[in-house]
C-alpha cells in the first residue's frame, strides 16, 4: 500500500529471521532492532501499528510526531485510529 503511492515505509522488528526476512524495495525496510533503541531517531516521524504498540509497547513510551493503531470493533471490524 504505501509503495504504491511513493510513501518510504520503515519497519522496525526485533525478531527478523534469515530465513523468514521480511518484503523490501526501493520504498519499503526493515530495520532488525528493539524501538526503545532507535524510537528518538524516528520521533519526528508517523508510526503505525497494527500489533505492537499498546500490547508490547505501551503508548505512553512512543515518542512519534503521530501515532495510529489498529483496531477492532464489537463487530470484529477493523479500522485504523489516531491516537496522537
Amino acid at each position: 500500500m504505501f509503495e504504491n503511492e511513493g510513501i518510504e515505509y520503515i519497519g522496525i522488528e526485533k525478531y527478523i529471521k534469515e530465513n523468514h526476512k521480511p518484503y523490501t524495495s526501493d520504498f519499503v525496510k526493515y530495520i532488525n532492532e528493539d524501538y526503545y533503541n532507535v524510537r528518538d531517531e524516528f520521533k519526528d516521524e508517523v508510526i503505525i501499528s497494527n500489533l505492537c504498540i499498546n500490547y508490547l509497547i505501551p503508548i505512553k513510551d512512543v515518542k512519534a510526531k503521530h501515532l495510529i493503531i489498529g483496531t477492532i470493533d464489537e463487530q470484529g471490524q477493523c479500522s485504523a485510529k489516531l491516537i496522537f
